[in-house]
């Protein structure tokens, strides 16, 4: 800043501390100092490195280009409560798997904390442990979720679909005996179908 009067020149961080022109008193100081459009230009174009990477350039470029690309810049996570910082590199890296990370209850829509989400689902109303498959299902569907017939707990064990076979399992183990003791068969009922 230059003072309109003398041309003595502050630097905006000293200005708000003077009253009064340093040199030829001149006052108020809102009124007599204005920017300086030559020293400006002038720092602007001085060459500077930053201090994290190895960047150099113009001031200009450092201060509204590089200063907000910078990967070696230490971010604070967007999440709410989180005091996580990294660097701009890596944050994404973090707020994928950040505990503060907003979600909602799948059962009852609740929004909340991940970090609070299996707190939450032990007093949800609107869903209930299943003690077999250790995974919560909708309570209204919860007989439904261990019926042995039609259910998909995974921990449940299914009969075979054919009369004349004993065969019990889960889901992905009655998969794979279907496959491969009864294939003939499947292929058939899939030829009936088709025809």
């Amino acid at each position: 800043m230059t003072c309109l009067k003398c041309s003595i020149l502050l630097c905006s961080e000293c200005l708000p501390s003077v009253s009064c022109c340093p040199q030829c008193k001149a006052a108020p100081v809102t009124d007599v100092f204005a920017p300086n459009n030559f020293v400006s230009k002038q720092i602007k174009t001085i060459k500077v490195e930053c201090t994290l990477c190895s960047w150099s350039g113009d001031f200009s470029d450092f201060t509204q280009v590089h200063t907000v690309n910078c990967t070696e810049v230490l971010i604070k996570c967007k999440h709410k409560d989180c005091t996580h910082k990294s660097r701009r590199s890596d944050i994404s890296d973090h707020q994928d798997s950040c505990q503060h990370y907003i979600v909602r209850c799948p059962f009852c829509d609740t929004k909340l904390q991940f970090k609070q989400l299996k707190e939450h689902q032990l007093s949800c109303e609107e869903c209930q442990l299943c003690g077999l498959c250790q995974e919560y299902q909708l309570r209204s569907s919860f007989k439904l979720h261990k019926d042995p017939k039609v259910g998909w707990c995974s921990s449940i064990n299914l009969a075979c679909i054919y009369s004349d076979c004993d065969f019990e399992g889960s889901h992905q183990t009655l998969a794979g005996h279907y496959q491969s003791e009864h294939k003939t068969k499947l292929d058939e009922v899939v030829r009936t179908v088709l025809i």
